[in-house]
């Protein structure tokens, strides 16, 4: 006779029962410090002019998406993606966690409403810039 998997409106029969189930693998788990550092650094740098390398490798994106308006997928992701990419990317591949990282930041930065204007400035002035 197999158990139901019901808990009858039972609360100790539930939390025996989620107890025994095996859950839904883990989200992938991030170094808070390194995150963090990431962060700081994606942040500081959008203040700041970029390099001649940095700022040829942001236009490369805007070269793929001409049309595009500032959006979190894809503009954002891939602006993450070439300023963090020369200095993370093969440290945070190795610990399997570099699309996730870099989706995290783009999210965080999407959500921040100085940080939002700031990139919309820098996504409006490569956009033209990569047009002429």
């Amino acid at each position: 006779m197999t158990p139901e998997l019901t808990s009858s409106g039972d609360p100790e029969n539930t939390r025996r029962l989620a107890a025994d189930t095996p859950s839904a693998p883990a989200p992938a788990t991030f170094r808070a410090d390194l995150l963090e550092q990431v962060i700081r650094e994606t942040l500081a740098a959008s203040a700041l002019e970029p390099s001649a390398d940095l700022r040829e490798k942001l236009l490369d994106v805007a070269r793929r998406y001409p049309q595009a308006q500032l959006e979190l997928d894809p503009v954002v992701i891939e602006m993450v993606k070439a300023v963090l990419g020369p200095q993370f990317e093969r440290s945070i591949k190795e610990l399997h966690t570099w699309d996730d990282m870099v989706s995290c930041i783009a999210q965080t930065l999407f959500a921040d409403a100085t940080a939002r204007e700031r990139l919309n400035s820098l996504w409006t002035n490569l956009s033209e810039a990569s047009r002429g």
